[in-house]
């Protein structure tokens, strides 16, 4: 039995070696660019799930979004400035119109908020990271992230909390609005003063943690110490 526990020992070390050379942080695969000048160009996210298209250029394992918001409620403040405590996140296949179609992969997050401005009780510009369940999705395919900020229950009240436009030319096909979360998905045109938005490109970075293989010399310490077990157990044998 020692000469098993021994083995173990080693080859965890081992698989220790290997995960600490594996690691990696993740890194950007698509943007839109930051704001320009939010809140000036804004969608509505709170009562509507607002969806943003996108083609990546390589296949990634999307693990998260950075994304920006504005309060904008006047004068009124409300508890941590409309926000209910957690998005939810769709990536969607596009319809073959321009426009979010099938569910590929969805789920409800807390965001870490990384920034917020504050400019009055009833207006601020806030910056999330939102985690994601790891999603692959390919290259070349014209996808849609779709958020809504919500609260436990998945309710759409209106809280006035809004999802920043771009800086860059308005898009096509355009970002899309969906209200009350059954309605039909409808393109956000380049202005619409009834819902805040006045343009059409929605501000956001997607986020992949790449797949990566031990390097060389970490190969080969963790080949030692393998190679280092037969005689070992070998031994013990004897």
């Amino acid at each position: 039995m020692r000469s098993f526990r021994n083995v173990s020992a080693v080859v965890m070390a081992a698989g220790a070696l290997g995960a600490s050379v594996t690691s990696a942080a993740a890194q950007v695969v698509y943007t839109t660019g930051s704001p320009p000048d939010c809140p000036g160009n804004a969608w509505e996210m709170s009562g509507f799930n607002e969806a943003m298209s996108f083609v990546l250029d390589a296949d990634a394992g999307v693990t998260g979004a950075h994304i920006w918001t504005t309060f904008q409620n006047g004068e009124d403040p409300l508890p941590d400035n409309g926000f209910k405590g957690f998005f939810d996140w769709t990536f969607f296949a596009d319809d073959g119109s321009g426009l979010p179609g099938a569910v590929i992969a969805s789920g409800r997050s807390v965001p870490t908020l990384t920034s917020r401005d504050v400019w009055g009780p009833g207006f601020d510009l806030s910056e999330w990271d939102v985690p994601m369940a790891p999603t692959t999705l390919s290259a070349g395919t014209r996808y849609w992230l779709g958020l809504h900020n919500t609260s436990a229950s998945g309710d759409y009240t209106i809280t006035n909390l809004y999802w920043c436009g771009s800086v860059g030319p308005n898009t096509n096909p355009p970002s899309a609005s969906q209200f009350g979360g059954t309605g039909a998905w409808v393109s956000n045109p380049e202005t619409d003063a009834d819902y805040f938005g006045y343009g059409n490109r929605l501000a956001m970075s997607l986020y992949a943690t790449p797949t990566t293989v031990p390097e060389p010399s970490g190969l080969a310490l963790l080949g030692t110490g393998i190679v280092g077990v037969v005689p070992f157990v070998r031994r013990k044998r004897r």
